[in-house]
């Protein structure tokens, strides 16, 4: 399933989509989940009176598998603000997780009607369009989201992994050195890279890629 993990690898491409608990090396789509909010698995759940704790709330629950009661915050919280995108950004999110494609697709795009220079809904559009392998339009989509925020590491990690799973090597590399050089780079985006060079039998780069993830 595809999943925001913080670390990663393999030296081969995969040929399925990346685990939510990622091996050593293998490459993977990501995105930023920010903040979460711990909540106990034997609380009661109430939906807030609020849209921002409504959504503080559906991500926590999201954030520790809860699907069912993380969508019913999502959408009450949609709700709420129905010219907010973010609510369906993580209804995207939720579907992707649970591997429901159609719903998570159509999450995203209603994310991008509501907020069409938001880049975090084209990267979300993107990840979504890699859950059903449809690697083309995810490409245009995370092209999109590096448009509208040029510092959207995530992004521009995930347009790589989208031209690794279609052996566009050069282009992966491409995309991916334009992510390890952001200040919020990880690990697994210099395996992402380190990958991509290997494929192409550059291997010193590789190898120089891979050690700089492992340091971090």
């Amino acid at each position: 399933k595809l999943e925001a993990s913080p670390s990663d690898g393999s030296s081969a491409v995969l040929s399925t989509l990346p685990k939510s608990e990622p091996d050593p090396v293998k490459p993977i789509a990501v995105e930023d989940k920010g903040p979460q909010t711990e909540v106990k698995a034997d609380e009661p759940i109430a939906i807030p009176a609020t849209f921002s704790q409504a959504m503080a709330l559906g991500k926590a629950l999201s954030a520790k598998g809860d699907h069912s009661r993380a969508k019913e915050v999502l959408e009450a919280a949609a709700k709420m603000d129905r010219k907010s995108a973010e609510p369906h950004i993580e209804l995207a999110r939720l579907y992707i997780s649970m591997n429901e494609r159609a719903l998570a697709i159509r999450s995203a795009n209603k994310a991008v009607k509501l907020a069409p220079s938001s880049s975090q809904a084209y990267n979300t559009l993107g990840r979504a369009e890699l859950a059903r392998y449809d690697y083309e339009k995810a490409i245009a989509a995370f092209r999109q989201a590096t448009e509208l925020n040029p510092d959207n590491t995530w992004a521009w990690n995930n347009l790589g992994f989208a031209h690794l799973q279609l052996k566009h090597y050069s282009d992966a590399i491409e995309a991916l050195s334009v992510a390890v050089e952001k200040k919020d780079a990880t690990g697994y985006m210099f395996n992402n890279l380190g990958t991509a060079y290997e494929q192409l039998d550059q291997l010193d780069l590789a190898r120089e890629a891979f050690e700089s993830g492992a340091k971090l």
